[in-house]
């Protein structure tokens, strides 16, 4: 019977990447299948499926004499997101504090940013914004969640504000 051995993904600059199927066993030549909705397969001869979004997908290769392999299940990953930030006091000389996102790499602009106070378990994340610093700040620590298209997403906790912390 055919089998999936492996798969690979194409390293496009967008959002989107392409799965190459690699498949052996049975009898040639081969249908390769893609299941996204998990129950609905869908066969072409090409084993490359192209232009495919983050998410899970079910993977299938078929043989002349009509034998299925088992599913083979992969995942597109968003793309990572690396950030840096500093958290430090206002300058000015207030008892308040800013955190200032210096740069962020990967993933797919236009990013967006929002801070959470975690020394106030009750308080949700200020609403997304393009703005990557944030101003008049009470001490304590805050997490900083920095998103961008195609779901990539990094969250960054325990940016400490004040130095009398501990």
């Amino acid at each position: 019977s055919p089998a999936v051995d492996s798969v690979t993904h194409s390293n496009l600059p967008g959002c989107n990447q392409d799965i190459t199927v690699h498949a052996s066993g049975g009898y040639k030549p081969y249908e390769y299948g893609i299941d996204v909705n998990f129950g609905n397969i869908t066969w072409q001869t090409s084993n490359v499926f192209p232009n495919l979004p983050p998410g899970s997908y079910r993977l299938h290769v078929r043989d002349r004499c009509m034998r299925q392999s088992p599913a083979f299940n992969d995942t597109i990953h968003p793309k990572d997101i690396t950030v840096h930030l500093r958290g430090q006091m206002d300058s000015c000389g207030a008892a308040l504090g800013i955190i200032i996102i210096d740069s962020v790499t990967g993933g797919i602009p236009p990013y967006q940013y929002a801070i959470r106070n975690m020394s106030s378990p009750s308080t949700a994340y200020t609403p997304f914004s393009t703005d990557s610093a944030f101003i008049g700040l009470s001490p304590g620590f805050y997490s900083v969640w920095v998103k961008g298209d195609c779901f990539s997403q990094k969250i960054i906790d325990s940016v400490k504000i004040g130095s009398e912390l501990t």
